[in-house]
């Protein structure tokens, strides 16, 4: 599946020649002289102290990546752990010297208040949450201001995204909704790039989602070891998001709802309606299969594209 090889060995393989190459580029990086019998060359060192990154639990290729990039340019330094370990074990074979990188596991807020304390904390790198990231750089910023550290850390970050689509009332509906399908529950919806809203015009929106419904009650939950498993399970907080929406009188169920939690946490494909076009659900980060949809009336649409803009 093309969700699966974002995570497979050649994007991190990807991701080591990236950084290899932008790495190579930096370091080509010198100023122009035009003065005759002049000399100057910039030497890039690396920070004063350690760098701090933080990968996410759904793609292990970035941890290999996040710690890669520094290591590259010259900085020593509940999740998905094991991944993440056997990524540490194949640099290291591969010749990586024991001690430029760092593996380390425990209590995220254990780690991040030693390291947050630490002076040598020279820069962050990170993948997450937007609001995990807020408090991560606020707490940088106060350490700044009481002079904990012996520089000012560096901050890198990609956080999340919420995708969408936007259905025109020209558009080819059965089309629509296998793209659609395919956006929003192929690796379980645990994505930044998974569609987790959608915007339906009013002369489609009976077609659509009844045969939306109809296609996803043929989708398979389970553990991916059989093939014939669309969806496999997912991280265990998304559970109470399912509980709320359920009891949420802004929402309407199409399909799904519901979920298993007896040998992992398994949800079924769900789509809710609401009529209200900034309810929660439609910024909330909640990497699950679920997707919300808005119906608009078609002589609003230039209208609707503002909205969603802002």
């Amino acid at each position: 599946m093309s969700s699966a090889e974002i995570d497979a060995a050649a994007e991190l393989a990807d991701f080591f020649r990236f950084n290899v190459a932008y790495a190579q580029e930096i370091y080509n990086k010198q100023p122009t002289l035009h003065a005759q019998g002049n000399f100057g060359r910039i030497e890039w060192r690396p920070l004063e102290g350690f760098v701090y990154a933080i990968s996410p639990f759904n793609f292990t290729a970035i941890g290999g990546n996040l710690v890669s990039a520094p290591a590259v340019i010259g900085n020593p330094s509940p999740s998905s752990v094991y991944p993440s370990y056997l990524v540490y074990k194949i640099l290291l074979e591969a010749g990586l010297p024991p001690d430029v990188i760092q593996f380390v596991t425990s209590n995220a807020e254990l780690i991040t208040r030693t390291v947050y304390d630490h002076k040598g904390f020279a820069a962050l790198h990170f993948t997450g949450l937007s609001d995990v990231f807020k408090h991560l750089y606020g707490k940088a910023a106060e350490g700044v201001v009481k002079g904990k550290y012996r520089d000012f850390p560096r901050i890198v970050s990609k956080t999340s995204g919420k995708n969408f689509h936007l259905v025109h009332k020209s558009a080819d509906i059965g089309n629509a909704i296998k793209h659609t399908i395919r956006a929003a529950f192929e690796y379980s919806g645990q994505k930044y790039s998974a569609c987790s809203r959608i915007y339906i015009p009013e002369s489609k929106a009976e077609r659509f989602l009844s045969k939306i419904k109809k296609e996803l009650e043929q989708v398979k939950v389970g553990y991916r070891e059989d093939f014939r498993n669309f969806l496999g399970p997912v991280i265990q907080g998304i559970a109470a998001i399912i509980d709320a929406a359920n009891k949420d009188e802004k929402l309407e169920r199409v399909i799904g709802g519901t979920y298993s939690g007896s040998e992992g946490c398994f949800i079924d494909p769900s789509v809710y309606i609401t009529k209200d076009i900034n309810h929660h659900l439609s910024n909330q980060e909640i990497f699950s299969p679920v997707l919300l949809a808005y119906v608009y009336r078609d002589k609003e649409f230039e209208q609707l594209l503002s909205t969603i803009n802002k």
